[in-house]
């Protein structure tokens, strides 16, 4: 395949880069393809073209280039507005694919993709995390890495699809009109330590699926999903960091997180001081009778839906159950032990013998 752009000039050292990206795209039974996932409202001043952040092996931060800006605008995906917004810079998850055939690769690649979609997730929750900014991503862009399915002398080389339910419901409206808006971002990521820290807890994450589950599963807070969906999600979250698949579930979990959230030194949830372990407990176990409720299908009466009691106040048990999902995902970020089935009762008895 041969196109160009229109202000593109043809050259014989053109002519010679394409066909040697084209021949291993042709003859190559393996080769490289970048995921690049654009972040929404958010850029990272320090990490410029030819600097990318790396997180993982195989997970970078990267600054988007014109020709991925370009590759942004593609007419189909303009037919959506949710489908692109302002951003400057990505996630790039790099990975080999098999390419036996001719179009292999890319299909390979959105299988890739498919099985990391939890990682992806993770990331920006984990972002999201560190340095409180409404972000999300509405793109995901497929590059040749070192190849070419044909010559695109000027044009992205690209394979584009849009996302829609990972945007943030006040960003939806928020789409630029033209190419050289596409890069700004009205939030800026401050100082280097931050992105450090990312490294850090990327470590981490990846090593630990309970923390990617539970990670993963705060996305449907910052696209207001049903209030329904993001209390089950919360639940589940904090049932992959804590649970142990074994019996009596409510009490295990409901115990651990009261326990992680002591150990973490926390003395306030969801907006009420001075909440106790104990007061965590019981709340916490309130909130997994509804969420058992929602479960199994059960329609939740206007007594489900009333807040819960906490230390004498009232809360609200969806803000009750995110927020202490994210105190124990940052505990168990710092400690990965608490994770290991026992080590939270052991902590527990240690306590009570000292």
């Amino acid at each position: 395949m041969y196109q160009h752009a229109g202000s593109a000039d043809f050259s014989g050292d053109d002519f010679d880069e394409a066909y040697v990206l084209m021949e291993r795209g042709l003859l190559s039974r393996t080769v490289g393809v970048h995921v690049i996932v654009p972040m929404l409202n958010v850029q990272f001043p320090s990490v410029a073209e030819d600097t990318p952040f790396r997180l993982t092996d195989d997970v970078s931060i990267v600054k988007l280039t014109r020709t991925m800006q370009i590759a942004r605008m593609t007419p189909a995906l303009l037919l959506d507005p949710t489908t692109i917004g302002h951003a400057s810079h990505a996630f790039r998850l790099a990975t080999d694919v098999a390419n036996t055939h001719r179009g292999e690769a890319y299909s390979r690649a959105w299988e890739y993709l498919h099985e990391r979609q939890r990682l992806l997730d993770a990331l920006f929750a984990l972002l999201r995390l560190r340095f409180p900014v409404d972000t999300g991503y509405a793109q995901i862009l497929l590059a040749a890495d070192g190849w070419a399915p044909g010559w695109f002398l000027g044009l992205p080389q690209m394979d584009v699809d849009g996302v829609a339910d990972r945007v943030p419901a006040q960003l939806r409206l928020d789409v630029p009109h033209d190419l050289d808006n596409l890069h700004s971002a009205r939030t800026k990521a401050p100082r280097m330590e931050i992105l450090e820290r990312m490294r850090q807890d990327a470590g981490v994450v990846v090593t630990a699926s309970g923390l990617e589950m539970a990670l993963s599963r705060t996305a449907g807070s910052i696209v207001q999903s049903p209030v329904e969906d993001r209390l089950l999600d919360a639940v589940v979250g904090m049932e992959a960091l804590l649970g142990d698949g074994s019996g009596e579930i409510t009490y295990k979990v409901s115990v651990r997180a009261a326990a992680v959230y002591a150990y973490a030194g926390r003395n306030s949830l969801a907006g009420v001081e001075n909440v106790t372990a104990y007061d965590v407990f019981g709340a916490y176990r309130k909130v997994y009778d509804r969420r058992s409720k929602i479960a199994h299908g059960v329609t939740l009466s206007k007594r489900d839906k009333r807040p819960i009691a906490l230390n004498g106040e009232t809360c609200d048990p969806l803000a009750l159950a995110e927020d202490l999902l994210r105190i124990v995902i940052e505990a168990c970020i710092a400690n990965p032990e608490l994770m290991e089935s026992g080590t939270v009762e052991r902590k527990l008895l240690d306590g009570l013998e000292s």
